[in-house]
């Protein structure tokens, strides 16, 4: 089975006691990037997204492209931020065909 290397997107939380929980925005770049785009939720205390492990199957589907992030805390009032726009990255989730023609010599 072929071996794909995870990423980790990571940040910080401002010192407010009340956030329960981020919500980490992913789009093609060029695509909107928005509270309507695919997303992971990330409850506290972790302030590290998982890829491509939180997010839905395919959402990585394509390594000719980068990705742009975003990351949103709510609290438990069900209130948000502003959404925190990191620079797009190029995620590569698609492992390389296996080999062929090998033999033993």
């Amino acid at each position: 089975m072929a071996h794909i290397e995870k990423k980790y997107i990571q940040w910080s939380n401002p010192t407010v006691s009340d956030v329960v929980k981020h919500q980490v925005f992913i789009a093609k770049a060029g695509m909107p990037l928005d509270m309507n785009s695919t997303m992971a939720e990330i409850p506290m205390p972790t302030l590290q997204a998982v890829c491509p492990d939180d997010f839905p199957a395919g959402t990585f589907d394509d390594d000719s492209v980068d990705y742009q992030i975003g990351i949103v805390a709510f609290d438990d009032q069900g209130n948000y931020s502003d959404m925190a726009v990191l620079p797009a990255y190029p995620f590569d989730f698609i492992a390389p065909p296996a080999p062929t023609g090998g033999v033993v010599v």
